[in-house]
């Protein structure tokens, strides 16, 4: 039998040799390990070994596998599997993405799926197996090499198998859970998680979070995201309190609001303008907070720049946004969020917003599934679904044409949820001035043929 490729990432090479290299199946060479040491990310060692995988027997192999050091394989684990995993396919079609444990559905409707021995605790969930999966935990997963799938460095040492399977999902491809029972011993604290950890979960969190704010909520095997700042609100309680002094230490930062007012018609609409620097950081994104939950982005015409020998960045920025929630008469604070290209915080603005009358607008949902919270956003998102078809297409074909790579049979337009929500960004905010329904219906009207086969 074709030795099974297999990668990790080495941090405690005792660890390793106790653990997964101790596997009778690896011992055997029934499994070929590559262990990479000193690596920033899981997919800095699982995308080179991608890119090297005609390596055995002159042949690519079908599938590439990863497991954390401290995984343990037992007797006749690599059959197993491999059985495990054509009995799936027969049942399930072609999958794109295996693993040992995961999550099938999210939020209330989550349910576990998995075999495994977890710090000597017997996981066996009663989810039928093989079944289709969400979310994969990261202790051990396959990939199809030929999938196109590969790791996302951005998140660092966490939430990577999750992303793959969403990646798939996106593509129209299928991941599941199978039976191959394999044991995980773990040292990660549950309380007084340390510093270095902590922090690293959290960042890689808000990659994730802002990667798949489309898609919230997300159940993975640790947690339930209904929204973004969800896991820093999990992890913060079980980090000692000397660990959480370096998250809330930020750059030098500058920044002046040259407009901000709301509509005089509609005190719960407001719109923005003006720019941000940082010294010694890059500027690269930025959002509106309210109580600690997003409310809008500061992408929307947005530019950077790096001014040569100062190490600096200078952004300009505008937004158009909705206050989502009941308000009453009087002052409220909104935070200005900036984050660099890692998505780690490069510092916040707090800002006074006076409430001139009372407004009444829906309460906040779990999830944000617009530009913004209010029935014209409402409306307007409906309008554009609607030139996308995408109230009448299946599941698949919808992810797809989020962002415009499938070829419909009935659409008013191609150009993808994500483009058209950019243009109808432009249009709202491309003037300060009062831009209604009137001037969206051009937008919608008048541009619509020209969308049809083109893009932005």
């Amino acid at each position: 039998m074709t030795p099974l490729p297999l990668v990790t990432c080495v941090s405690q090479p005792t660890v390793l040799a106790q653990r997964l290299l101790a596997s009778p199946c690896v011992r055997a060479g029934r499994l070929t390990v590559t262990a990479r040491a000193g690596c920033t990310s899981a997919a800095q060692a699982f995308n080179a070994a991608l890119d090297q995988a005609s390596a055995i027997g002159g042949e690519r192999p079908a599938w590439l596998m990863w497991a954390h050091q401290d995984v343990y394989l037992p007797e006749g684990w690599s059959q197993r599997f491999l059985a495990a995993l054509a009995a799936a396919e027969t049942r399930l079609g072609p999958l794109a993405v295996v693993g040992v444990y995961g999550v099938q559905g999210t939020g209330g409707l989550a349910v576990r799926a998995g075999h495994v021995l977890h710090r000597g605790e017997l996981l066996k969930e009663p989810t039928a197996l093989p079944c289709l999966v969400d979310s994969l935990d990261e202790l051990l997963f396959a990939v199809r090499t030929d999938s196109g799938l590969r790791l996302d460095p951005a998140l660092g040492f966490d939430f990577y198998a999750t992303d793959l399977v969403l990646q798939a999902q996106a593509r129209g491809l299928q991941c599941a859970a199978l039976d191959a029972f394999c044991e995980h011993w773990s040292a990660t604290p549950g309380r007084n998680v340390p510093a270095a950890v902590g922090e690293r979960i959290i960042r890689s969190a808000a990659v994730f979070e802002r990667k798949w704010l489309h898609r919230l909520p997300v159940s993975t095997s640790c947690f339930n995201i209904d929204r973004a700042g969800d896991v820093q609100a999990f992890i913060a309680p079980l980090m000692a309190p000397s660990h959480l002094q370096s998250l809330a230490m930020i750059s030098p930062l500058t920044c002046a609001i040259d407009y901000f007012s709301a509509e005089a018609h509609d005190p719960s609409e407001w719109r923005l303008a003006g720019w941000a620097s940082a010294e010694g950081q890059i500027i690269d994104h930025a959002r509106i907070e309210y109580q600690g939950q997003l409310i809008a982005t500061l992408a929307y015409g947005w530019t950077r720049a790096v001014l040569p020998g100062l190490e600096q960045s200078s952004v300009g920025f505008t937004a158009h946004f909705f206050m989502p929630m009941e308000l009453a008469p009087g002052k409220c604070t909104v935070h200005l969020v900036f984050f660099d290209e890692s998505d780690v915080e490069v510092g916040r603005i707090e800002h006074s917003l006076v409430v001139d009358r009372a407004v009444s607008l829906r309460p906040l949902v779990a999830r944000v599934q617009s530009l913004s919270l209010h029935p014209q956003a409402d409306y307007l998102d409906l309008l554009g679904k609607t030139l996308l078809a995408l109230p009448y297409s299946n599941k698949a074909s919808a992810r797809l044409r989020l962002d415009g790579r499938d070829w419909p049979d009935f659409a008013h337009s191609m150009i993808g949820l994500e483009r058209l929500n950019h243009l109808r960004a432009c249009a709202e905010t491309c003037s300060m001035k009062a831009y209604r329904a009137t001037s969206w219906r051009l937008v919608f009207g008048a541009a619509a043929p020209a969308l049809c086969y083109g893009g932005c």
